[in-house]
């Protein structure tokens, strides 16, 4: 029995590795599709390349940890790349931000949009998020090595599956609180930040038996305070963006142009999801097709028109509806959207409330058509899949089927 390595390694402080390590690397996996949104989208393109740079980082850190344990007698290698890993993870969203351009750089190479967006994809991902994930999968057969050559720990088959069990356990937490929880509460620049100063926070008891805890602390204060300062940074600079956030299902901008109108777009911007000017009730583009049609028939005899609005982004097609019916008609519109922070940017810089006959639903289209009994004059589908494509549940025939159901005889 190895006396030093005894001494070096405390099976708590072990453990708490493997957990930590099994936090960070499922949350910044599944981040760094949100993470690319801005550029990329959220395509299968994009989490294929995503899910296979972080299989093939595991792969090789997995094999360079069991290799570097069994030529160390201590935490101390260890402990050094971890501490490099949690810089590194900290600034993959600003490296990421960087190499952005690569997009259009690789579309004309490829003459392109889809292999030059596949493969800058998959250029962003190696060069900011491959080096920290093959860092922290060294933890693993690492400790599991310390572990069984020190005395707490004299069972190779029950170290090593006591490890995987806690390291899964935290990659269990990482799945859901990691893109549920804290990416729309922080975002993803601040919990790629975030991540990093746990990991890092976490090694330093650690250190502290290597350097004294003067040494490492002075080292913590600082390295802390460089991993928080870019935080604040945009997520992508835009011209005329004024409020940005990030949802759990995409990125989305609000953008003002020079003659003051302002936009919603989300992650690559290749569409305009809402416009609003606030001197016309009316945006200009296809959403005005929304006071067209009720136009095409005679009023109801009951004056009342009841509206679905499957999709509802910023309002402008209910906006430019209530403009143009008549006054005398009762107008309700129930407007579905999906998306809570879309809902919060539109009442907040679209004037969404000041459409009296709205009522905004946060829910799924489809849902919302299963659970309601109300038949309508009119409904709308106006709900869009990365940018430009229809929800696939949203265009069958059942989905169709559902919606006759709840459309009046003459609707």
């Amino acid at each position: 029995m190895n006396k030093s390595i005894q001494r070096s390694v405390r099976p708590w402080y072990a453990y708490a590795l493997a957990f930590t390590d099994g936090v960070i690397i499922t949350a910044a996996e599944l981040s760094a599709t949100p993470l690319l949104a801005p550029a990329f989208g959220t395509s299968l393109l994009v989490w294929t390349s995503v899910i296979g740079v972080v299989l093939a980082a595991l792969a090789v850190g997995y094999s360079i940890g069991g290799r570097l344990a069994d030529r160390s007698e201590s935490m101390r290698p260890l402990l050094l790349w971890l501490l490099v890993g949690a810089i590194l993870i900290a600034f993959v969203p600003f490296l990421a931000a960087w190499l952005f351009p690569t997009a259009t750089l690789f579309g004309a190479l490829t003459g392109s949009v889809s292999a030059g967006r596949l493969i800058a994809t998959f250029v962003v991902m190696m060069l900011s998020l491959a080096l920290p994930m093959v860092l922290l999968s060294m933890t693993s057969p690492y400790v599991i090595s310390m572990l069984q050559r020190s005395e707490a720990e004299n069972h190779v088959g029950q170290t090593a599956g006591r490890v995987y069990t806690i390291s899964t356990i935290g990659s269990l937490i990482g799945v859901f609180v990691g893109p549920l929880v804290l990416l729309p509460l922080l975002g993803t620049r601040l919990l790629f930040v975030s991540l990093g100063v746990v990991l890092f926070l976490l090694v330093v008891p650690g250190l502290m038996q290597i350097w004294g805890k003067r040494a490492a602390s002075v080292v913590a204060v600082l390295l802390v305070v460089v991993l928080a300062t870019p935080a604040l940074s945009p997520v992508l600079a835009r011209e005329g963006v004024i409020d940005e956030t990030e949802s759990f299902l995409q990125y989305i901008a609000v953008v003002e142009t020079e003659e003051g109108v302002r936009q919603l777009r989300v992650n690559e911007g290749l569409g305009v999801q809402s416009s609003w000017d606030p001197s016309t009730p009316y945006a200009g583009n296809y959403t005005d097709i929304f006071a067209l049609v009720p136009l095409l028939q005679d009023p109801p005899e009951d004056k009342h028109i009841r509206v679905l609005s499957l999709g509802l982004a910023g309002g402008s097609g209910p906006r430019a509806l209530e403009a143009a019916l008549d006054p005398s008609i009762e107008l309700h519109i129930d407007g579905v959207e999906i998306d809570p922070e879309m809902v919060r940017l539109a009442r907040t810089h679209f004037a969404l409330d000041d459409i009296e006959s709205l009522e905004v639903h946060v829910s799924d289209g489809r849902s919302f058509l299963q659970d309601v009994d109300t038949l309508y004059d009119f409904i709308y589908v106006d709900a869009f899949q990365n940018e430009t494509t229809a929800p696939p549940e949203l265009a069958t025939q059942e989905f169709f089927e559902e919606a006759r159901a709840h459309l009046e005889p003459e609707g």
